[in-house]
């Protein structure tokens, strides 16, 4: 794919605005996927087929349109920032991002868009287009991130690693009513624990591959809003142990 960008400058905090901005689109992408994911596919596996079918009902499946905030820590920097987003299914997503307080008087604005999976990226504050191939290089290098960014947001939300990579699965139904789906994925231990209540997902956690920590642990937290006779997402926060960063993302109408 090709790369259109025009040039940041040298100022020495750039790289630091860039990897917090990224962070935060990473999050409000994860908070997408959430909103648009479908059932993941089926499988052979009778254990991965259990927890197929518990995703696939955990309420992570409605297209959305959704208007809230996002704070993120990450780097030693906070940002935060206001989320637009429209998600027509996991494969037609739009959303908007622009900060309100970042580092001194630096504005942060960026389009994000996933279409027949092609992931684009607008950097309207410096006018940088990125697209496919360049949008996934950008987040990486922007992150500093040697994990997977695309499966990462598949496992935050909706989805799983594939059967081959988890063993080991198990299920238990706790005192509280909740169901909790425990495992090993590259010999470390995952769980995914869904509530009493419509089986909505409330907590998920995935051993990721990472060089740079001896592998990492993705931590997501889940906030359902009851309202208009069901139950929708109205918040989420995520946290990458090794790194420790942290991202929260509320819809406004969670109060």
């Amino acid at each position: 794919m090709r790369q259109k960008r025009k040039p940041v400058g040298n100022n020495p905090h750039s790289r630091a605005r860039r990897s917090a901005a990224a962070v935060a689109a990473v999050c409000a992408a994860v908070f997408v996927v959430s909103c648009a994911t479908t059932r993941p596919r089926p499988t052979e596996a009778s254990g991965c087929a259990v927890l197929d079918s518990l995703l696939g009902s955990s309420g992570l499946g409605a297209p959305v349109s959704i208007a809230g905030h996002a704070t993120v820590d990450a780097n030693q920097f906070r940002m935060r920032g206001k989320i637009l987003l429209e998600a027509r299914g996991p494969s037609d997503i739009v959303f908007e991002f622009t900060s309100t307080l970042l580092f001194g008087q630096n504005r942060e604005d960026f389009v994000f868009s996933l279409s027949s999976d092609t992931l684009r990226i607008v950097d309207r504050e410096r006018g940088a287009f990125f697209e496919g191939e360049d949008a996934v290089r950008f987040l990486a290098e922007s992150l500093e991130a040697d994990f997977d960014v695309p499966q990462t947001l598949e496992l935050a939300f909706g989805s799983h690693p594939p059967c081959g990579e988890l063993s080991e699965i198990r299920y238990d139904v706790e005192s509280s009513g909740e169901v909790v789906c425990r495992g090993t994925r590259f010999d470390k231990p995952f769980r995914a624990v869904f509530g009493r209540e419509h089986g909505r997902l409330e907590e998920v956690d995935w051993p990721v591959r990472s060089v740079r920590y001896g592998g990492d642990r993705l931590h997501v937290d889940y906030e359902w809003r009851t309202g208009g006779g069901g139950q929708t997402l109205s918040g989420v926060v995520l946290w990458l142990e090794g790194r420790e960063w942290r991202c929260k993302i509320r819809s406004s109408e969670a109060g």
